[in-house]
This record gives structure tokens, sequence and C-alpha cells, in this order.
């Protein structure tokens, strides 16, 4: 055989050689650039579809979403499968769902933040979302009842426990250095009226309809984009 030919042969057999391992080094650092993330709530996030966003949002290449139903306020059982499974997520959304408030406001906030110590000392990235505001009206019986706490009995009413504990979210992410994703903020009316719009009602005064995931998204994405960076 001609000895050209054999120099042109290892030449092709080290340009190949080159070439794979080449592709598995990208491939390898493009599957490790996907951030993993674990989302924990009720129903607000499940009728999101919240794990189909990276699909929706053409980011699946950078993005996985897992979402974990946990219907009650307590996470902690939750958050323990999450941070003691083999694969650990690089962060943990929690969010809160607006029917169990009115509750004890002072325990809930201490369970917030055993959570988020618990979480960054597994060296996970915590954030936080705030709870979806109940429109004006969550029905005839409700409202009446909502009433006659507020104004009668001088307590505090899903609406109004929602808000408060929403803005210490806001402190105590702000003030921690936690990424907090405000949905109040997209689906209120205003700052000085904070029930959710009506057009984003899904009929119960509590749910969200097909609308507000539409504005949810933008959000989160927005949210989530800087994350990447």
């Amino acid at each position: 055989m001609n000895s050209s030919k054999i120099t042109q042969n290892n030449k092709k057999y080290i340009l190949t050689k080159l070439l794979f391992v080449f592709f598995v080094i990208f491939s390898q650092n493009t599957m490790g650039d996907q951030m993993d993330i674990v989302y924990i709530e009720a129903s607000t996030a499940k009728a999101w579809k919240i794990d189909k966003f990276p699909e929706r949002a053409e980011m699946s290449d950078k993005l996985d979403i897992t979402f974990f139903p946990v219907y009650s306020f307590d996470k902690q059982s939750t958050i323990n499968e999450v941070i003691n499974s083999d694969k650990k997520p690089d962060i943990i959304i929690l969010q809160e769902c607006s029917v169990y408030f009115p509750g004890d406001l002072s325990e809930y906030k201490g369970m917030v933040m055993s959570w988020v110590d618990k979480i960054r000392n597994s060296n996970i990235k915590p954030m936080l979302a705030t709870t979806v505001p109940p429109a004006s009206s969550v029905g005839f019986v409700l409202d009446v009842k909502n009433i006659v706490k507020q104004y009668i009995l001088g307590r505090d009413t899903q609406f109004t426990q929602v808000v408060e504990f929403n803005e210490w979210l806001r402190e105590y992410a702000s003030s921690n250095s936690i990424t907090l994703i405000d949905l109040e903020h997209k689906l209120r009316q205003s700052s000085e009226n904070r029930h959710m719009k009506e057009e984003y009602n899904a009929g119960d005064g509590i749910h969200v309809n097909k609308q507000a995931y539409e504005q949810l998204d933008l959000l989160f994405k927005e949210v989530i984009s800087k994350e990447l960076k």
C-alpha cells in the first residue's frame, strides 16, 4: 500500500476520533448545564402544569421541572424526600395555597424558615413563591363568614392573612437573599386592592384560569432566565 494512502487514512482516523471526543465532551457539558428544579405546591401548580413549562417556553435543553403535589401547608415530609434522594435538584421552589388560610401565621412562618435552612444545608437553592390571593368574592356563604370574622369578631379572614403572609415572604426573602416569585403581584388587581383580578378567576374565587397561567408563564420565565445566566 502506498505510504501516502496510509498517512491519509491515519489522518481520517485521527480526525474521526477527535470529532467523537469533542461530541462526547460537548454532550456532557450540555447535559450538565441543564437546571433541575423541584416545585412543591398543590392545585395552582398542578393546573398550571408547571412540569411542562420547559416545553412551553422552549427551554427543555436548559431546564427540567419535577412537580410534587402536597395538599397541606406542611411540606416537611416532601422536602425530606427530595433532599435525601439520590439525585438532588439545583433548586426547590415552595408555594402555599390560599385554602390553608387563615391559620397559625406564627407557626407557618416558623415552618418556612426551617424548610429554607434545611434546603440550604443540603446545598440546594431555595426559592419562594407568594400565595395567589383570593378574589373579592369566594361565594355568598364564605363572604358572609368573612364579614362576620373581620368586622364583628375582629379576626383574620382568608384574604387578610394571605396578604399578611405574602408581605412577610417578601421581607424574609429580601433579607435572606432568597429569590421570590411574586405570583400575587402578577395576578392582583392593584397595590391598593390586592384581591385576584376578576379576569383571572376560574369561578370559585380561589383558583385561576388559563389566562392567569399564561401570565404566570411570563413571570416564571423572567425569574428562571435570571437563574440560568
